[in-house]
């Protein structure tokens, strides 16, 4: 992973701050991760079953999401499960 451009303050005597390597670190296994799955299995991502499902397959595997716990987060990408009408209320 090369860095361009990274700001000063992400880095304190030349070593780069934990949470900002821990962020980056998560970003990029997200990102493999992401690549990983569509190149390995069949993801319909035209369908409105299959964005959902592959969103939640991103959410678990980032540990977002935990069996036997409450989520306490929502998701929301468009306006497609609502009626026009209400998603053009809620923008």
């Amino acid at each position: 992973l090369e860095l361009i451009n990274a700001p000063a303050d992400a880095f304190v005597d030349g070593e780069m701050i934990a949470s900002t390597r821990e962020m980056l670190f998560s970003a990029l296994r997200d990102i493999v991760y992401t690549q990983s799955g569509l190149d390995s299995q069949h993801v319909d991502l035209d369908s409105s079953q299959g964005l959902t499902d592959y969103v939640f397959q991103l959410l678990r595997n980032a540990r977002t999401l935990r069996p036997g716990g409450e989520p306490k987060i929502v998701v929301c990408w468009g306006g497609h499960s609502i009626s026009s009408e209400e998603y053009k209320y809620t923008k």
